[in-house]
């Protein structure tokens, strides 16, 4: 599937499409160089979401600076359409955390909805990763969005948890609560997903 196919997939959604525009967004394939910066640089998927003002790090420097941008690693991806649409449609997410009000509301929405027992959880692993960034940030920057693309169906830990096929010790793991469920239904419809 070539760049332009993939960006009609976000251009062409009645929400997104009023938001990421020919103008603004851009989809880019990774090459060699660019796959080995990704993982030197922490990277570890096979897709990055690129805001127009985040320039990078380093030698990795945003492919398309001034644009909001998916960049494409996986190879797999490349050669999938099906999976590789669904991956750029879940990464554009985080574009539309910054960009639509409506999905800035669901998306609060569901953060403000998690289960105690996931909070506890979440708390105990933002201790374990010690990172750099206060909790609200860690959350809000890396595991929302996380589970909310587990809600859309990603091949991840989040899918097996929103799918109810994660298991601990031989037990299944609720980790979404009702109401996230449903808002998880809201922004699909929403989203014409």
């Amino acid at each position: 599937m070539d760049e332009e196919k993939l960006k009609s997939v976000i251009l062409n959604n009645p929400a997104m499409g009023k938001y990421l525009d020919k103008d603004n967004f851009d989809i880019v394939f990774a090459d060699d160089k660019r796959r080995e910066l990704n993982q030197k640089y922490g990277g570890g998927g096979g897709i990055e979401a690129w805001f127009p003002d985040d320039e990078g790090v380093g030698e990795y420097k945003n492919p398309n600076l001034g644009k909001y941008t998916i960049e494409i690693y996986d190879k797999e991806l490349v050669n999938n359409p099906n999976q590789a649409a669904g991956a750029v449609f879940r990464d554009a997410l985080h574009f539309m955390a910054e960009l639509d009000p409506k999905y800035q509301n669901l998306r609060k929405n569901f953060a403000d909805n998690f289960l105690d027992t996931e909070k506890n959880f979440l708390q105990k692993k933002y201790k374990e990763e010690n990172p750099k960034l206060s909790f609200d940030d860690w959350m809000n920057r890396r595991m929302i969005e996380g589970y909310i693309r587990g809600g859309f169906g990603e091949q991840s830990q989040y899918g097996e948890l929103f799918n109810k096929t994660y298991r601990e010790n031989g037990i299944s793991i609720e980790a979404y609560s009702p109401k996230q469920r449903e808002v998880i239904n809201q922004m699909k419809q929403y989203l014409a997903y």
